[in-house]
């Protein structure tokens, strides 16, 4: 078990997604002041509503500016992965 300073952001990755909105809720319900990374801060007005700190960038492009990430404010980072989509198209039969 470690202890996380609370009064350092975290910074949650993928924070506009399903599993990254529920990381930053869960974070802000344990008293941890947040900092959510996500691609356009005006399609995440539910995030916004929660007053906490959008960083914006796109992980899929390697030009894009991180400062969120090269600052020390944010002393953990918390990545959420995405899963890879399965077919749901049965097997083909032979």
């Amino acid at each position: 078990m470690f202890i996380i300073d609370k009064s350092q952001p975290i910074l949650v990755y993928l924070a506009g997604g399903v599993q990254g909105g529920a990381v930053v809720r869960a974070a802000l319900r344990h008293g941890f002041k947040v900092r959510a990374l996500v691609r356009n801060p005006k399609r995440v007005p539910a995030l916004a509503a929660l007053g906490i700190e959008l960083a914006e960038s796109d992980l899929r492009d390697p030009a894009s500016p991180m400062p969120c990430c090269s600052s020390r404010s944010a002393r953990k980072r918390i990545c959420v992965s995405k899963p890879r989509m399965q077919s749901r198209r049965p097997p083909p039969t032979v």
